[in-house]
């Protein structure tokens, strides 16, 4: 599909992000997992697109009646195929092949799997009954743990962990660090944490896995396997964005008022780039508010919510009075779309404090289980010519040089 590709036009069909989904699953305690079968090859090509598809072998010629699985477009047209066939059913959240029905009491639940499953049925969308899960207290969708308590790490996330060796190279750290990474919305002062090992993953610096670095190593370690569980977004609930700018960070808390108590629903950080590492602490934590709503869109935008801060002079800054220089005046234009009132705390009473402490920029590498060794397989066993067999085209695969290289890779 090389060639194919480059006259495809793209649809833009975004995917949405976990984020938005456990937004929507709020208040729900009953859960079902629906896994959609053959992936791609559930999609019917119309009978003009088909040509494209063409392939020979050494019995003939042959094209595809399905989507298959190298065209550019595949991932973006099948999540808005299956989005489109669920559409209107209250409960219901899909990413790819993966749904997920969610209600609050299991006979709402109930009335929602049902209309589901016609829904699917109706469109022609076949289940892979052996990956469904229906009616659960529980459910893990995308690395998370979904409760009616709140959502919080896997087991298999923090085995991982857990039981990692040392790094031996900087490629290693990046790694480690995109699966702590993975569930740092779970560690409260997680890029500060990292920090020494963030080092190491800067380019010119001699790999050193010192004391400082264990330490971090560690630390990173007994925190997730210490993690507790976050708490569900409630819409309805009092809402505090409080956020705080280092010297070479910033970082954020997203808390709520839920049943008399302050609980927290994410922690998020980041390091700053060498140009805003020379801004004014001003800036700097004008920037900490602006970015703080845009990562937490999901939860902010549509409603009314506190941003707190421990800058009194912000307080001015973003009332509708000011008049700010330049560049903070387009980040008062940034936050334009949110409601919010900004609050002053003193330092010493910001929980978000130590988050923009000595951080670094976390690695963005994560892995995911999302069942890619069976769709090889079945790409593999179903390309393999008539006249061959899969022990064939393993003993000729092992026999040449360039995939021989990516083996050891």
């Amino acid at each position: 599909m090389r060639m194919a590709n480059r006259a495809i036009i793209r649809g833009r069909y975004p995917i949405p992000t976990v984020d938005e989904l456990l937004h929507d699953m709020n208040g729900s305690v009953v859960f079902s997992k629906l896994d959609l079968k053959w992936g791609y090859h559930q999609m019917e090509l119309t009978e003009q697109s088909r040509a494209i598809t063409t392939f020979a072998v050494n019995s003939g010629t042959y094209r595809y009646k399905r989507l298959i699985f190298g065209v550019s477009s595949a991932s973006e047209q099948y999540q808005h195929e299956v989005a489109t066939a669920l559409a209107g059913i209250e409960g219901v959240a899909n990413i790819s092949d993966n749904i997920i029905v969610h209600a609050p009491d299991c006979e709402t639940h109930n009335k929602r799997l049902h209309a589901v499953l016609e829904r699917l049925e109706k469109c022609g969308l076949t289940l892979n009954g052996e990956k469904c899960q229906f009616e659960m207290d529980k459910l893990v969708f995308m690395g998370i743990l979904l409760s009616e308590k709140g959502i919080g790490p896997t087991n298999e996330r923090v085995r991982a962990l857990v039981e990692a060796r040392e790094p031996e190279n900087a490629s290693e750290v990046r790694s480690f660090l995109g699966l702590a990474g993975y569930s740092s919305r779970f560690i409260p002062q997680f890029a500060a944490i990292s920090e020494p090992l963030q080092r190491l993953t800067k380019k010119d610096v001699p790999f050193v896995f010192g004391p400082e670095q264990k330490v971090a190593f560690e630390s990173l370690k007994n925190k997730l396997a210490e993690a507790g569980t976050l708490a569900s977004f409630d819409k309805d609930a009092p809402t505090k964005v409080i956020a705080d700018a280092g010297p070479v960070g910033i970082g954020a808390v997203l808390i709520q008022e839920q049943q008399g108590a302050m609980v927290p629903i994410c922690y998020v950080s980041r390091s700053l780039t060498d140009c805003e590492k020379r801004y004014s602490q001003t800036e700097r934590e004008a920037l900490a508010l602006v970015w703080a709503c845009e990562r937490l869109h999901p939860y902010t935008y549509g409603k009314r919510f506190d941003l707190v801060t421990d800058h009194k002079a912000l307080e001015v800054i973003y009332s509708p009075s000011s008049k700010p220089c330049a560049r903070i005046e387009r980040w008062v234009l940034r936050l334009q779309p949110y409601d919010f009132q900004v609050i002053h705390i003193a330092g010493k009473y910001n929980i978000a404090d130590p988050l923009s402490r000595l951080l670094g920029e976390t690695a963005k590498k994560t892995t995911h289980a999302h069942g890619a060794e069976e769709y090889v397989r079945f790409v593999a066993v179903q390309a393999t010519p008539r006249a061959l067999t899969m022990r064939d085209v393993e003993r000729a695969s092992a026999e040449d040089e360039e995939l021989s290289e990516v083996r050891k890779a």
